[in-house]
């Protein structure tokens, strides 16, 4: 295992071709956009083609990643439904209704890949009926976007956390319709898939409220003082409740907040320089983001929540991985709502260009490594044990 490559961007090669295809998909897209005739069955075969393109990519995909290393095992020692020993739920330690969807699964097939291809399937029909209402004229764009932010993790790392995002992407509808019995149940369900999804619950309340430009500004302007000088409050925080509950919680926040995994603050970075072009974006075109649609005062909203977690909490690295990720999503709306909204040609290229030369970019920060070495189910076998011989013998050089 020593003369492995563990870094190389040979491994970043089928995410390219992926990155590729969703960009010349978009630009099939506008050229039929610009067409009258038949323009809404076309833009179904867009839909299908982007559908497409992630299920075989993501649906087949092997031994990718990290969580496999977790839900494998998982998946094999859940019985089926009219088998299931109910100790399965304590030893597995995962929410209660992800150890029944896979019960209900293995009723039909014991195959971990094929219970991959499902789930991705479902994803990608749940991500179809979200774009369909709320990004209607670009949906190459969608998925390019959700593949860079977010998504990507999703289909192959996140598995109950894809989920639970995706049942809180139904629940917009009716977040919008100020349905909150509707609301609340299907972001329940979504919490007994992750408990994320209970910080869901209460935006019910707020989401849908237009927030001031001005309000917006402070914000963004105080988060990015904050992450640039690498202001220092939630530890002392944390270490002083904890001192609060005892000498043993203490002892367990110390040992987190030592490891640079999930204590560790961001530095200068590429993203670094997303998010702010993303914040000017916002503020710039703000008047006409809502004027175009009141929907998109839900996705300014959460990119902006997006931002509060991933600015305003960077010194304790786990919370904007976790928390920030929970609102990738306004992502999937803003930036091609952004494309509609800017009439200057020559805005509209530079704009593009950004998007495209970051997703390349992106993927390959994302990829280039050994555990993200793509494998088709399709065209070989994936055997578990070469794969998990490959991540031990990896692991702490990733984790380092």
């Amino acid at each position: 295992m020593n003369d492995m490559v563990l870094d190389s961007i040979r491994y970043s090669v089928p995410y390219i071709f992926l990155i590729g295809y969703f960009i010349l998909l978009f630009i099939l897209e506008n050229v039929v956009n610009k067409q009258d005739l038949k323009k809404n069955s076309n833009k179904l075969i867009i839909q299908l083609a982007a559908g497409t393109g992630l299920l075989l990519f993501f649906g087949f995909r092997g031994f990718v990643g990290w969580d496999w290393t977790i839900y494998y095992p998982t998946f094999q020692n859940v019985q089926s439904l009219f088998q299931l020993d109910k100790t399965v739920f304590a030893e597995t330690r995962y929410e209660p209704a992800f150890v029944t969807w896979i019960s209900v699964f293995k009723l039909f097939s014991g195959n971990y890949h094929f219970f991959i291809f499902i789930n991705t399937f479902i994803d990608i029909i749940i991500l179809l009926a979200f774009f369909r209402q709320f990004s209607k004229e670009n949906y190459a764009l969608s998925f390019l976007m959700f593949i860079v932010m977010g998504g990507f993790y999703f289909e192959t790392d996140l598995l109950r956390n894809a989920k639970s995002i995706m049942l809180f992407l139904l629940s917009l509808k009716y977040l919008r319709n100020r349905s909150i019995i509707t609301y609340i149940v299907i972001n329940v369900l979504g919490c007994m898939f992750h408990f994320s999804s209970l910080l869901y619950i209460p935006l019910y309340f707020v989401l849908h409220k237009q927030w001031s430009r001005t309000l917006i500004f402070f914000i963004f302007l105080i988060g990015i003082a904050i992450y640039l000088l690498q202001v220092e409050y939630i530890r002392p925080f944390i270490i002083w409740v904890a001192n609060l509950m005892g000498e043993k919680p203490l002892e367990i926040v110390n040992k987190y907040l030592s490891n640079e995994l999930y204590s560790s603050g961001y530095g200068l970075s590429i993203g670094f320089i997303e998010r702010v072009f993303t914040c000017l974006m916002i503020l710039i075109y703000y008047k006409k983001l809502i004027k175009i649609s009141k929907d998109n005062i839900i996705f300014i909203n959460s990119f902006v929540l997006f931002f509060i977690f991933f600015f305003y909490f960077s010194e304790v690295k786990i919370i904007p991985v976790r928390v920030a990720g929970l609102f990738y999503f306004s992502y999937w709306i803003l930036y091609p709502v952004l494309l509609s909204v800017i009439r200057l040609r020559n805005n509209r290229a530079l704009f593009l260009v950004f998007i495209f030369v970051y997703s390349f970019a992106k993927i390959i920060s994302m990829t280039d490594a050994i555990l993200y070495k793509y494998k088709s189910v399709l065209f070989r076998k994936e055997i578990y044990e070469e794969r998990l011989k490959i991540f031990e013998s990896t692991k702490d050089y990733f984790l380092r």
